[in-house]
């Protein structure tokens, strides 16, 4: 259960900080760290709250490197992790970390298409990989025209493939007719072309002829 690609080492805890920030708020589960959402006294409440807490807690640990994940293993939630982890790396960044706190605040846009990419489905990874790659990163807007366009392309080549079978499937049928209606119009030239020496009649030949190898039943039975 991976939250973001990139994993703390120590000198980097600012840029790190600011992409799972960035990455929880996309996922509605930036108060389990900013304190906004507290446990309950409520057993109830408390047991519902526990289980996305110890995931958010695995999300950050797994963000970690093995060395610092060891070293934070005993925190009881998400929040004390966090917070364990500021303590440790954010002193000597402090005045610097609030100004570009402070600036991604004021950058909406910026978090709105965040927000955006990691909704898509997971058939727009491909899509998601261009646009995150793309510099400067386009606004909200573009981002979710980007997505239209794509989803657009996806619908007209869905119709054309669809036309296409139907235009096979017709071709195939009237293969089919065409060939059985061959097959007919041979036999029936082929019994045209074949005459009796012996009954002076058309249709077939000596070695068929009733009247020397003799009349079966059915023949008979519908003569009657």
């Amino acid at each position: 259960m991976t939250l973001v690609a990139s994993q703390l080492i120590g000198p980097n805890y600012l840029s790190w900080s600011l992409v799972v920030r960035t990455a929880l708020e996309a996922k509605d589960k930036l108060g389990f760290v900013d304190g906004t959402i507290k446990p309950l006294e409520d057993p109830a409440e408390f047991k519902k709250w526990k289980p996305v807490d110890s995931m958010v807690k695995l999300w950050l640990t797994n963000s970690l490197t093995k060395e610092l994940s060891e070293s934070f293993m005993f925190c009881n939630s998400a929040k004390q992790l966090w917070d364990k982890i500021a303590e440790r790396y954010s002193a000597s960044n402090g005045p610097k970390f609030y100004q570009v706190n402070k600036k991604l605040d004021d950058h909406d846009s910026d978090i709105k298409l965040v927000q955006l990419l990691m909704g898509l489905h997971i058939v727009y990874d491909a899509l998601r990989g261009q646009i995150m790659n793309l510099d400067p990163l386009p606004n909200v807007d573009k981002a979710f025209f980007m997505v239209v366009r794509q989803e657009t392309q996806k619908e007209v080549n869905l119709s054309f493939n669809n036309m296409e079978s139907s235009a096979m499937l017709v071709r195939a049928g009237a293969a089919r007719t065409e060939t059985f209606n061959k097959r007919a119009d041979d036999k029936k030239n082929d019994k045209a072309f074949k005459f009796c020496d012996h009954c002076n009649h058309n249709g077939h030949t000596r070695e068929s002829c009733f009247k020397i190898i003799g009349f079966p039943e059915w023949y008979k039975d519908l003569k009657e």
